[in-house]
């Protein structure tokens, strides 16, 4: 996603364009819209490192066993895509 500006924070983005999934990018455009005007979404990084990602994928698949034991893993793949841990 283009025109968001680095403030040049430690462990953030060192370039001044921040780059994130196309999915993620519409979402962030969708929600502008409902911002008042004046305001808008300061993105500080798009990455995610791959041990945040199995992280959150170990959380969601605990979550989904329990709230959904006969369809969980149905479900795993369907919000992430298949990753596996």
């Amino acid at each position: 996603m283009k025109g968001f500006v680095n403030l040049g924070k430690k462990g953030f983005a060192t370039t001044k364009e921040i780059f994130v999934r196309k999915d993620v990018s519409e979402a962030l455009k969708k929600a502008k819209k409902s911002l008042p005007d004046g305001f808008n979404f300061k993105v500080w990084t798009g990455y995610r490192s791959l041990e945040e990602q199995r992280r959150l994928v170990e959380k969601l698949e605990k979550k989904f066993k329990k709230e959904f034991p006969k369809k969980w893993h149905s479900m795993l793949v369907k919000y992430t895509g298949g990753m596996r841990c």
